[in-house]
């Protein structure tokens, strides 16, 4: 332990340890306002708790002090609010405090035996974007979220949170399954669920994890992991990395990374109530919570169950809503379907002797869900099912206080997706079962390897193996398709002094190795410069990949072909035969490959005033695409749009291998069908309609923040600004063709999207509000183009919490949430889109139908 808290005072941390009291037991503190360093040395003298902090970081900071009778943690949360630091804690009961969001967390967090406290039982604390304990990711900012922010929002769900993200697009959730069809059957999202998307790139381009574990894929090809599923009760918070982080995590993390880190080692019982009730009718949600847990001298335990039930919001339920469908017919549509989903959590850890620890989580969540649309003559649809998400995993740590650890771990995932599909009028079901399998094994050890002018260079490195399952059934059709990837990584950590500054250096890569495709590098570099005490200047370059979703590469079990005589001067006849061959899927699909660029600078000019900006570049090649028809058409040999989905001179092997595979069917009614025999010698081109490897995107744009901190007499006032404001999301479909815009249009990201918060809190009551702004776009779905206009929105939340119990000194709290204040209804947005061409007057991606939703929540402790 000696050596430990000699490492620490090494790097510039400072431990303050005394005998750690029990983990939730109340005691009066009386910490003056004043320097930050003092009060959290004068917290640890009254609290008897171990504290951990960076002197140099701490020494401008002020802190509004603490009165009265809290826990330790409450107390600690008191003295840093306002700070731009937070706390984090083991399960050791030890806290560290660190910088919010871009610097590093203290270097570690050590139990200290000669302070009377237990063996360590997990050193230091690992954060998103690295595999190194005790470090933030270098050359990229990481944003957190902890339970309080997202208590704040008013949100119901983590996909309702991640609309108040500026960084996040919600092209795919709840809100869009009905009202967006090109965004939700793209996903095969008809079940209800919901992606993270950093920065508009896709929704498979951002990885989404919990505890650092892979979800398996959800929607009905298993396109992107259902976030969805993720209970709000087990949270401890959410951390986003906007980087490519491929050369940690491997495929997927393109845009970036969302990790939702859940409770661990909570003591006590907590109970939670809560209703939702937008005021224009419908969409009323009834929220119910248990958490339970318990800390002992080698180990914790913690788990979680809730239930949440959610009515459906009709179109008659909105007056704004207009469509071109006769009077009364879509009343009954469903804008939001009506779902009831259960999930639990649950987590243990125990110390199995001195140098080994064992630990093990289980997520399991089931929705059902049901939605009402109608069909292209307007009959009754509806669609009812569930989704079923199981996720367990096993760790074996072994760490005998040294300077290396090694840790074993195990996962697997399952996704279960029913659905039924049902037209009464037409006596009409169909069924549909998609089941996705994950199962992973890794390796990996971490340490430092030398000091350097009095810090550590650390070093990780591991293996890793993980097989990913697909199943399919609609009733008639069976596919089954899996794959295995094996995985070597590392990555290296060196603090150098570059003049009177600390420079960072980070450099990482990884192998996987996939038997569908073969193998992809992805290496990263990163930096961070700290000249002064107050400013970071950071920059990175990576390349990541992502792998083709198994069900595009799934075995054929479609194939049709289909002929069309086109106008051909060049031929003797005067025409010449397209051939079309349409597949389902692509074997021969390869990864999709990025190349990522991100720089950036934190200044903090002033104790209580932070900003930060980070320039984001990503080019993003060899995406899959879909070709625009499904058939050839009279344009297909003039349209660059496609052009390189055509072969313009086949081989007669090529035909006939084409012919033999399907029967062939005339494409009637666009020109006179096909009347003699199609041959090689009168068939001019084939037209190659299946996904292939041919697309490029370019996404560009700026992530910053703000944030001001100060007292006003007895308040503590937190205030904060974010946005995201992008300069390119473009897309090339193809060789030699021209670019589309993404950007700025009907159901793609917006140009600018911010959030302005002001939270003041005094001893147990706070208040807040906070305001959302998405900027003015093209409506490109009319013709002329027309303009959707700017939406601002206004949301308040106040908590007052009371009572007393023996161990905590807040047995009751009631908070009060109104989203969307004023009501503003959602900007217009004219033409046809979403089902069968239906329209709604509103985009679904970008703005919500629910309106003003007022909620009130009752948390009991005991």
């Amino acid at each position: 332990m000696i050596r430990t808290l000699a490492a620490a005072l090494a790097t510039g941390s400072c431990l303050v340890a005394l005998a750690t009291p029990a983990a939730a037991q109340t005691r009066d503190f009386n910490v003056p306002a004043g320097s930050l360093r003092t009060a959290l040395d004068t917290f640890a003298r009254q609290s008897g708790r171990q504290v951990i902090y960076r002197g140099d970081e701490v020494r401008s900071a002020r802190s509004p002090g603490v009165r009265g009778a809290r826990t330790a943690e409450e107390a600690l949360e008191a003295l840093v609010a306002g700070t731009g630091f937070t706390i984090r804690k083991d399960s050791s009961g030890a806290f560290a405090v660190v910088r919010v969001g871009n610097a590093p967390a203290a270097d570690s967090i050590t139990s200290s035996e000669e302070a009377g406290g237990r063996p360590s039982d997990h050193s230091e604390i690992i954060v998103t974007g690295t595999n190194i304990r005790g470090i933030a990711p270098v050359g990229a900012p990481l944003t957190t979220y902890n339970r309080k922010d997202i208590e704040k929002t008013g949100a119901s769900d983590v996909p309702q949170f991640f609309r108040t993200v500026p960084q996040l697009f919600s092209n795919i959730d709840a809100s869009t399954t009905t009202t967006n069809l090109d965004a939700g059957s793209g996903a095969g999202n008809s079940y209800g669920g919901a992606s993270a998307n950093i920065h508009g790139l896709g929704y498979g381009a951002t990885l989404s994890l919990v505890n650092g574990h892979r979800l398996a894929p959800a929607g009905t090809g298993g396109l992107f992991a259902d976030i969805s599923v993720i209970p709000l009760s087990a949270l401890e918070r959410v951390e986003i990395l906007p980087d490519g982080a491929s050369s940690v995590y491997g495929a997927d993390a393109v845009a970036g990374v969302v990790n939702f880190v859940t409770r661990k080692d909570y003591s006590g019982v907590e109970l939670n109530s809560r209703i939702a009730v937008p005021t224009r009718g419908g969409g009323r949600e009834l929220f119910g919570s248990v958490a339970a847990g318990a800390n002992w001298s080698s180990g914790h335990v913690f788990a979680s169950a809730q239930i949440q039930d959610a009515n459906a919001i009709t179109v008659s339920q909105r007056s704004f809503i207009l469509t071109d469908a006769p009077a009364g017919v879509l009343d009954g549509y469903n804008l939001e379907p009506s779902t009831r989903q259960i999930s639990t959590y649950a987590i243990i850890e125990q110390k199995v002797s001195n140098n080994l620890r064992l630990s093990g989580d289980v997520l399991f969540s089931r929705r059902k869900f049901q939605y009402f649309v109608p069909t292209d003559t307007f009959n009754d649809e509806s669609n009812t099912g569930n989704a079923t998400q199981l996720g367990i995993s096993a760790s074996l740590t072994y760490d005998d206080g040294g300077p290396w650890s090694a840790i074993l771990e195990g996962s697997y995932s399952r996704n279960d997706q029913k659905t039924l599909r049902s037209i009464p009028s037409f006596d009409f079901t169909a069924p549909f079962d998609a089941k996705t399998y994950s199962k992973s094994l890794d390796g990996r050890i971490q340490g430092e390897l030398f000091d350097i002018n009095g810090k550590s260079a650390k070093f990780s490195g591991g293996a890793s193996l993980r097989k990913e399952s697909l199943s399919v059934d609609n009733g008639s059709t069976i596919k089954l398709i899996d794959r295995n990837v094996w995985s070597g990584y590392g990555e290296l950590y060196l603090p150098l002094l570059y003049g009177s500054g600390l420079v960072e250096l980070s450099a990482s890569g990884r192998y996987d190795h996939y038997t569908a495709f073969g193998g992809a590098f992805s290496p990263r570099l990163a930096l961070n410069w700290r000249p002064t005490s107050a400013l970071v200047i950071r920059g990175s370059f990576g390349r990541s990949f992502r792998a083709p979703d198994l069900v595009r590469i799934s075995p054929v079990t479609y194939v049709e072909t289909s002929a069309l005589d086109l106008p051909l001067a060049s031929s003797p006849t005067g025409y010449g035969t397209l051939l079309t061959e349409s597949l389902g899927s692509n074997p021969d699909l390869g990864p999709e490959r990025s190349r990522s660029i991100n720089f950036g600078a934190t200044w903090k000019p002033f104790r209580r005033t932070s900003l930060s900006i980070t320039y984001f570049n990503v080019l993003f090649r060899d995406r899959i695409d879909y070709p625009r028809r499904s058939k050839g058409t009279i344009d297909t040999f003039t349209d660059p749009a496609i052009s390189f989905f055509l072969d313009r001179n086949p081989s007669a092997a090529e035909v006939m291998r084409i012919l033999s595979e399907a029967p062939l069917a005339n494409n009637t009614g666009l020109l006179t069908g096909i009347t003699h025999p199609v041959t090689p010698d009168n068939v001019a081109a084939i037209y190659r309609s299946y996904p292939q490897n041919h697309a490029i995107t370019q996404n560009s744009g700026l992530d910053f923040s703000a944030t001001q901190n100060f007292t006003l007499g007895a308040w503590a006032i937190d205030s904060a600004f974010t946005g995201t404001y992008l300069i390119k999301n473009r897309t090339q479909p193809g060789p030699n063709t021209p670019f589309t815009d993404f950007l700025n249009i009907t159901f793609n990201p917006p140009r600018f999207r911010a959030r302005a918060s002001v939270d003041a809190t005094h001893n147990r009551v706070s208040v807040g509000t906070a305001a959302n702004f998405i900027n003015s776009y093209t409506n490109n779905l009319t013709a002329p183009v027309s303009r959707v206009h700017s939406w601002l929105t206004v949301d308040l939340n106040a908590r007052y919490a009371f009572g007393r119990r023996d161990n905590d000194s807040e047995r009751w709290a009631i908070s009060l949430n109104v989203v969307n204040l004023f009501d503003r209804r959602p900007p217009v947005v004219s033409g046809e889109y979403g089902r069968f061409g239906v329209a709604f007057d509103y985009d679904s991606a970008n703005a919500s139908a629910r309106g003003r939703v007022v909620s009130a929540q009752l948390q009991a402790k005991f």
